[in-house]
Order: C-alpha cells, then structure tokens, then sequence
C-alpha cells in the first residue's frame, strides 16, 4: 500500500459563475430594498447605508466574480499528500490547510482555507467549474475528513 492519499493532483482554476453572480446581486438588492422601506431617503444614514451596500456589491463582484482583486484566490491544488496550496491573484502562493467548516453540497461547494495570512474562503457553485472536476472535488472532501469517513464505515 502506498503512503499517497490521492493518485492525482487535484488543480482547480474557477471560472466565473453566473450562479454567484446572481446570488450577490440578490442579496445586494434585497439589502438596498430592506434600507429603502426602513430608513426615510431624506436622512444622511440611508445614502450613507446605500453607499456602504454598494460598495460591498462592487467588492464582492471584483473578488469572487472577476478575481481582480489581490487577495482573490484564482487556483487552488491538492497535492497527493493532501496538501492545499492557493494561488491569489496579486501573485502569491501559498501553503493552506482546509478548515472542517468547509460546505459541500450538488449546487454549492464553499472551500474554506486557514494560512498564516488568516482565512480565506472560496464558494465554488457548479458552472464556476467543469462538471466532472465538481464532483471530483466533493468526492475528495468526503474521503479526507475522518469524521465522514467513520460514518461511511459504518454503513
């Protein structure tokens, strides 16, 4: 038996997804409308709310849409050991280990990520991805927690 956990590496590039796309832009929206019957228009706090759900628009559309921002995560790889490494768009690679807090679901993988630069989090819905590398990344977040591991054993 090998010491090699995975027998490939496993090389994530997302794409843009028009999933998320939409998703940000709802919620956005929601958040401008919530503002809009709450708070009158002729205060200063309501353009200063608008402004501030704007902005957070932008942001999160420049860093999760786009990958323009430094700090957007634009690769992530698996070694065979098990290893994460993230390459962010200013450049940078670095070493991560996957925190357990990290969701898979068909429609929505959200891989979450602790350096030494702190956290980074990344949500991966299916058409920022090619379909097969999709299932490929939740069939390796199932086989590498041990907590999931003991439940399969068990059936």
């Amino acid at each position: 038996m090998s010491l090699r956990q995975f027998e490939k590496l496993l090389h994530l590039k997302p794409k843009a997804s028009r999933l998320l796309l939409a998703v940000l832009l709802s919620l956005h929206i929601t958040a401008l409308l919530c503002v809009a019957v709450a708070v009158p228009s002729y205060q200063i706090i309501f353009w200063l709310l608008a402004a501030l759900i704007i902005l957070s628009c932008l942001h999160s559309i420049k860093k999760y849409i786009f990958f323009t921002h430094p700090q957007s995560i634009i690769s992530v790889t698996q070694t065979r050991q098990g290893d994460w490494s993230l390459g962010l768009y200013n450049g940078e690679l670095i070493d991560a280990d996957l925190c357990d807090d990290s969701y898979k679901h068909p429609l929505l993988v959200v891989l979450n990520f602790k350096t030494k630069q702190g956290r980074f989090g990344i949500p991966l819905f299916p058409d920022s991805l090619d379909d097969d590398l999709h299932r490929q990344l939740r069939c390796r977040l199932t086989l590498s927690r041990p907590a999931e591991k003991e439940k399969l054993l068990r059936r």
